[in-house]
């Protein structure tokens, strides 16, 4: 303990590493009550300092400790879940529509699993990858862009036992979106066609 207490610098990075492990594991909504209590708990140390009410040292202690808190589950919220509001507001509408680039291809002889570019959603600019589902023996190539009207989803809602969110946010993926009729697939701007444009 005579560590902990010789050496403040190194108990205050030990107690941040703690809090951003506990905010890691911590959904957004408790992180932004944490954040708020420990915000006003550093506010309130900093006025117990300048009218010298309570003991200096206390007070610098209770500072630190809020300190390291509030930037621990802020940090977390802002690197983790700020970032994937944009897709869950996406996730919340019945339809939108989506102009892509395909940059994987997974066949099977009933649906078509790919893995797209995303360049727009409902007319606004936007760049992210995403999983796109089609029901169907689709025919769409890796290098193909398109536009389609298709079913948003987040990846904590299309997950299953052979999709696993987790992995999923690691290898890149940001959302699912799913096309259930192949008419749904307005534009299609193919590869090999803009290729042979160039070469002529």
């Amino acid at each position: 303990m005579n560590i902990l207490k010789n050496r403040p610098l190194f108990s205050a990075c030990l107690l941040y590493i703690i809090c951003a492990f506990c905010a890691y594991f911590t959904i957004p909504e408790i992180k932004i009550v944490l954040f708020c209590i420990s915000g006003a708990a550093l506010l309130g140390c900093a006025v117990c300092l300048l009218i010298k009410k309570l003991p200096r040292k206390i007070m610098l202690q209770c500072a630190a400790l809020s300190l390291c808190v509030l930037l621990a589950f802020a940090g977390s919220y802002v690197a983790f879940d700020a970032s994937m509001q944009q897709y869950e507001r996406i996730a919340r509408q019945e339809s939108c529509q989506v102009r892509a680039t395909v940059t994987e291809r997974t066949p099977s002889e009933f649906m078509t699993v790919y893995r797209v570019l995303v360049c727009e959603v409902d007319g606004k600019a936007q760049y992210f990858d995403a999983s796109f589902v089609c029901t169907f023996a689709s025919y769409l190539q890796v290098g193909d862009s398109f536009e389609a009207t298709v079913k948003p989803e987040t990846l904590k809602k299309s997950a299953s036992p052979y999709f696993s969110e987790s992995y999923a946010l690691a290898d890149g993926l940001r959302m699912q979106f799913t096309c259930e009729d192949e008419d749904k697939i307005i534009q299609v701007d193919r590869a090999s066609d803009a290729a042979l444009a160039i070469a002529l």
